[in-house]
C-alpha cells in the first residue's frame, strides 16, 4: 500500500439512510460550507436504467461507488473545510468485489479523525426511488457503519435527534471545539 493522505479539514458524516445525514448535509451548504454529496445515491441516480444499482448488482455498485469516492476525495481542495456525506469507509461491504480494493482504499484516503455518525431514527426515515430498504435494514447498516469506523480507528460522534438547526449548530460547535477552522 502506498502512502496515506490525511486530510483533517474532510469531516464525514456517515450513519444509516434516512436518518438525516442529508437533510443536515444541505443545511451546512445552505451556510456556505463546501458539501461532497453522498457517492452512492449519485451513482444509483446515474445508473438506474442500468443494472448497477444495489438493488440488481450489489458488487457492481459497490465498485462504482468506491471510485466515486476516491475521486472525491481525491478532486477536493486539502485546506477548505469540506463535509461528506458518507466516505469511502462506507462502501465497505461484506460483498465487496476484492475487499483488499476497499480496504487499501480505506487505510490510503484518510478524512479527520473525528467523524459524524447520525443514529437511526424512525420518526424521520422515508423511501424514495434510491432509498429502497426498510427501517430494521437501516438500523444493521448503522451497526455494521460502527463496527467499520472502529476497525479504521475514527473517534464517532453521535448527532443528536434534534430539529436540523440543533444539529448544524451541535456538528459546529464539536469542529470549534476539535480546534478546526469553519
Amino acid at each position: 500500500m502506498s502512502h496515506k493522505i490525511y486530510r483533517r479539514n474532510f469531516i464525514v458524516i456517515s450513519g444509516c439512510s434516512g436518518g438525516g445525514k442529508s437533510t443536515l448535509l444541505y443545511a451546512l451548504q445552505q451556510q456556505g460550507f463546501s458539501v461532497i454529496n453522498e457517492p452512492g445515491r449519485f451513482i444509483v441516480k446515474q445508473q438506474i436504467n442500468t443494472s448497477a444499482v444495489p438493488w440488481i448488482n450489489i458488487h457492481e455498485f459497490l465498485h462504482l461507488t468506491l471510485e466515486k469516492s476516491i475521486s472525491d476525495f481525491s478532486s477536493t481542495s486539502p485546506h477548505k473545510l469540506t463535509f461528506f456525506d458518507r466516505s469511502i469507509i462506507d462502501t465497505i461491504h461484506p460483498q465487496s468485489p476484492n475487499l483488499n480494493k476497499f480496504n487499501n482504499a480505506a487505510q490510503k484516503y484518510r478524512y479527520c479523525p473525528t467523524i459524524f455518525i447520525v443514529p437511526p431514527w424512525r420518526e424521520i426515515f422515508v423511501n424514495d426511488a434510491e432509498r429502497r430498504h426498510s427501517f430494521s435494514q437501516a438500523q444493521k447498516e448503522y451497526n455494521r457503519l460502527v463496527d467499520l469506523y472502529h476497525k479504521y480507528h475514527y473517534t464517532m460522534i453521535s448527532i443528536p435527534k434534534v430539529s436540523v438547526d440543533g444539529r448544524v449548530r451541535f456538528v459546529l460547535e464539536r469542529l470549534e471545539e476539535m480546534r478546526i477552522s469553519l
